[in-house]
Parts: C-alpha cells; sequence; structure tokens
C-alpha cells in the first residue's frame, strides 16, 4: 500500500514562518550593513505574508513596517557618496603598529601567515570617509613584482570597495605584478574578485596593469 502525508494549510503557514525567522537571524550575524538590510527585508516579507496567512495583523503590520524602513535604509546607502584615498605610511609608525594589535585576531583568522611589517616594506592605509577602512602591506621581490604581506580590511567595511579601490587606483604598488602566498580558505574568494589568479602551487598572483 502507498501511504501519503497530508500536510496541512497550518504546517505551510509554519513553514513561512520559520522562514522568515532564519532570515531574520541571518541578517543579524552579517558584518557588512548593507548585507544585514537586505537579508532582513526578505526576511520581514516573509514575515508579512505569514502575518497574513495566519491573520495576525500585529505580525503583518509590524513587518510592514520593518519592510519599508529597510527599504529606506537601502535608498539612503545607494545615495551616499563615499570618498576613497589611499595613504602611505611608514612601517615604524606607531598608528599602524596600533592598528595591527588592536585586529591581531581578526587579521590572524584570514592571514595566519602575517607576523611584522619588516623595514623594507610598504604600507598603505586605505581611507574610507578618511576613515581607516583597510591596511595593505607588501614587499619588493624583484624588480616590478611585489609580495603581498597582508591585505586586511576591517569588518564594518568588508563589501570589497576598498580593495576594489586600491587594485583599481593609480598608486604605484597596484601596477606592479602582485602575488600572495596561499591564503586561508576565507580570504580566497576575496582575492579572486580583486583579479588574482591561483597558480598550481597554491599561490595567488596579480599581474601588473598596463
Amino acid at each position: 500500500m502507498v501511504s501519503l502525508v497530508v500536510v496541512s494549510t497550518t504546517d505551510w503557514y509554519e513553514v513561512v514562518g520559520h522562514i522568515g525567522s532564519v532570515l531574520v537571524v541571518i541578517s543579524l550575524l552579517m558584518q557588512s550593513l548593507r548585507k544585514l538590510r537586505i537579508i532582513n527585508l526578505f526576511g520581514a516579507v516573509f514575515f508579512a505574508f505569514y502575518g497574513l496567512l495566519i491573520g495576525s495583523s500585529p505580525i503583518w503590520v509590524v513587518n510592514a513596517v520593518i519592510i519599508l524602513i529597510d527599504i529606506w535604509w537601502l535608498w539612503r546607502m545607494s545615495q551616499e557618496r563615499e570618498y576613497f584615498s589611499v595613504l602611505e605610511t611608514d612601517p615604524s609608525d606607531k598608528y599602524l603598529a596600533h592598528f595591527l594589535v588592536f585586529h591581531a585576531e581578526d587579521i590572524n583568522t584570514y592571514q595566519p601567515e602575517f607576523v611584522a611589517p619588516s623595514g623594507d616594506s610598504k604600507s598603505f592605509f586605505i581611507l574610507r570617509n578618511m576613515v581607516p577602512a583597510g591596511l595593505w602591506i607588501g614587499h619588493e621581490v624583484t624588480d616590478g613584482v611585489m609580495q603581498i604581506d597582508l591585505d586586511y580590511v576591517i569588518p564594518r567595511y568588508r563589501d570589497s570597495k576598498a580593495g576594489k579601490f586600491f587594485y583599481g587606483s593609480d598608486n604605484p604598488v597596484a601596477a606592479q605584478q602582485l602575488l600572495t602566498p596561499p591564503p586561508a580558505s576565507g580570504h580566497a574568494p576575496y582575492l579572486q574578485r580583486m583579479g588574482f589568479k591561483e597558480r598550481a602551487d597554491g599561490w595567488f598572483v596579480r599581474p601588473a596593469s598596463k
């Protein structure tokens, strides 16, 4: 005999509600404010729909308001004009040392091979609206070729904009061929978005810009 599993209408309503719950929780785990707003928006849409399905006005009304708030913030984010710049700094700079100590644990998560800048290193802060959003450190291997020792962006600005600006700007470092050791798994997708290609030995290479 073939047994049929009957799914009640209430069960489907619960599925919609659970999807909304999961999306809201995921949104709160996002470091990027834009991603948080987008995922939270979808979560609110599911919750609003769930409220309509079960006839609960407190649920669908509050989530309809959340939808409008998320849309408004996303619109504001799309209208913001940000200012990026690159500031070269000395490897012995005191602020640089404090920056590295403060972010040491996060740096070690994504780039555990980094130790400290040496005397012949090139160090650059990537400023976003004059806030140090990222730090790039490297040293010359041969003429026209540099090895990256650190390419780091603080969590709240981790939307690839700082990296795209640095590697797309006219600073002399970005114009050279760049090498970086085999990265931690979480850092590899970022390098690929920045134009790096993985070699057979696991190193990533970005060709010199013409």
